[in-house]
């Protein structure tokens, strides 16, 4: 999974069987190291109840609706998804950009 964030908009870049993965109820994520030992990470996976973003302990959760998930997973010309989720400065976007199997995260 490949993870892109500018400024509140974060996007996620997936492979076919990160999505499948994803809708088989697991998650996906990685990491990125710094040099003074910190490190990011992030992780995808799906919650039937709804579509959050969380960062906690240096890390990015972001977790979608499963049935919205699967409904997108499943459908090969669906190649993206997004939403508007609220965040403390009014609210957190998921834009759907026209690419290859993407989750797009945009925090407005």
């Amino acid at each position: 999974m490949k993870l892109r964030i500018l400024d509140n908009k974060i996007r996620l870049r997936l492979e076919r069987q990160e999505v499948a993965t994803i809708i088989a109820g697991g998650s996906v994520g990685g990491a990125t190291n710094f040099p003074a030992g910190e490190r990011l990470r992030y992780r995808l996976a799906t919650d039937n109840e709804k579509t959050s973003a969380t960062f906690r302990e240096g890390e990015i959760v972001i977790l979608l609706h499963k049935p919205t998930a699967t409904i997108w997973g499943l459908d090969e010309t669906k190649i993206s998804l997004d939403a508007v989720l609220p965040n403390a400065e009014g609210g957190l976007h998921r834009k759907r950009p026209a690419s290859a199997a993407l989750c797009c995260v945009h925090l407005t």
